[in-house]
């Protein structure tokens, strides 16, 4: 009787196809970990936050009194908190460890300049901290979605543009043989936010234009940013749940 084959030598090709993807799945995973790990603690940290400051204007808009001697906690202060909280800190730190985590998988390629998405993330924090607390202080804008103040807004485009141009770079150094739908949706939404978002920092508080044209750049922004971001955003992600990763 000839001798059995060896355990590798029993698999069929696409059985060792099949564990060579997942050893490849399972580096780009591993080199993921650290930024992934920093944006996922900095929207938890930044979840609490708005749901303290959700908590207190809820509570005066009922009882207007309540907390009425701190002027950092008016209802105005505290609710505009809560959404730039929600908004730049929880959601946005989750999209970018979800987004290029999705990106490099179906690019099949390790995270490169893992350094660029790491100092991103700490210049994106810090901008949304300084930012919070210029909302409390009473510097905020009188702009919907854009109330953060304008000394921290350059260090928050800053960092849009920083992991925008990693997403480039992983799509650019891609070994995957075709492109799916949601690398589209991906990248598409990280060109269009630094571009929505600089022009409308440009043009509604920098150098504010006047009359109906700052109504329509303020609608303009307010309504892309859920059109063009958020939507497409999170749309890649759901496709990809149906994709064959």
């Amino acid at each position: 009787m000839s001798a059995s084959p060896s355990l590798l030598s029993s698999f069929s090709p696409t059985a060792e196809s099949e564990i060579e993807s997942r050893i490849k799945l399972s580096e780009i995973d591993a080199s993921m970990k650290v930024p992934a790990i920093l944006f996922m603690i900095s929207a938890a940290v930044w979840l609490m936050i708005g749901t303290v400051f959700a908590i207190i204007a809820a509570i005066k808009a009922t009882t207007p009194h309540f907390l009425g001697e701190i002027e950092w906690l008016t209802f105005g202060r505290a609710r505009t908190a809560h959404l730039n909280a929600m908004v730049f800190g929880w959601a946005n730190n989750v999209i970018f460890a979800v987004a290029p985590w999705i990106m490099a998988r179906l690019c099949r390629t390790r995270i490169r300049h893992v350094n660029i998405l790491l100092t991103a993330g700490v210049f994106w924090n810090i901008a949304i901290t300084i930012g919070i607390f210029g909302i409390l202080a009473g510097h905020m804008n009188g702009v919907e979605w854009l109330e953060i103040p304008a000394y921290a807004t350059p260090l928050i485009a800053i960092s849009y543009a920083m992991i925008g141009v990693w997403c480039i770079i992983a799509f650019r150094w891609r070994q995957s043989h075709h492109v799916y739908v949601s690398q589209w949706y991906i990248l598409a939404a990280f060109f269009w936010l630094p571009w929505l978002y600089i022009v409308a920092q440009i043009m509604l508080v920098f150098s504010p234009t006047r009359g109906v044209v700052q109504a329509l750049t303020n609608w303009w922004f307010a309504h892309n940013v859920l059109g063009l971001w958020l939507t497409p955003i999170g749309l890649g992600p759901l496709i990809t749940s149906f994709q064959k990763s």
